[in-house]
């Protein structure tokens, strides 16, 4: 089951403090692993072409499992609210949090997340990220 580990900044879930850490186990439904290469490409005038690769940065698109409303839906939308600026945190695609793999260090992309209603009392999110 994958953790999420965050520290809280905005729209606090009761009993919830700035900047404390936080943890969500979960479970993802979907995880796309994506590369997006920067660089520079140069033609001659004879055609020949130059590369030159900068960095390769790997992104991760999730989507969750079904989250029930309520203390739950309130976790996932202070992790969303705390890292919408693309402040840092660790996602553990491996371990629990009993049992703990490797955190791979990660910020969203962008400012945006979707939530979706998915029939009386279920949530599903959805986001992207990037490593480092």
């Amino acid at each position: 089951m994958p953790v999420i580990t965050y520290l809280a900044q905005r729209e606090l879930e009761a009993g919830h403090t700035v900047p404390t850490e936080y943890k969500i186990e979960t479970i993802f439904k979907s995880r796309v692993r994506g590369t997006k290469k920067v660089g520079e490409e140069s033609r001659s005038l004879d055609q020949t072409t130059e590369s030159y690769l900068h960095a390769i940065i790997f992104t991760y698109a999730i989507t969750s499992d079904l989250i029930s409303t309520g203390a739950v839906q309130n976790s996932w939308r202070e992790f969303l609210a705390s890292v919408i600026n693309q402040e840092q945190f660790q996602i553990d695609f491996t371990g629990t949090i009993a049992a703990p793999g490797t955190d791979v260090n990660v910020r969203m992309v962008s400012s945006n997340w979707a939530e979706s209603e998915l029939g009386p009392g279920y949530i599903q999110v959805q986001f992207t990220v990037r490593e480092g």
